[in-house]
């Protein structure tokens, strides 16, 4: 089992954004380097952390268009 557990993925950066908010989520840092871009997110009441970061993968495993992927996992 891995340490992280894959929630969500978005294709729009602010189609995630706006996900968070909705679930109650606040941002805290960022981590970039070069194409690597990471931000971490903690829940306004509880201490939960979500990990954003974008990855360049396939849009939906049945296609072949490739692009910047958003995924949203667990800490």
């Amino acid at each position: 089992m891995s340490k992280y557990t894959i929630d969500v993925r978005f294709t729009n950066l602010d189609e995630a954004k706006s996900f968070l908010r909705e679930k109650q989520y606040f941002y805290k840092e960022s981590y970039s380097f070069k194409e690597d871009r990471c931000m971490l997110y903690k829940h306004k009441k509880y201490n939960k952390w979500l990990k954003v970061s974008s990855t360049f993968d396939y849009y939906t495993p049945d296609s072949m268009e490739m692009g910047t992927i958003w995924t949203l996992k667990t800490i």
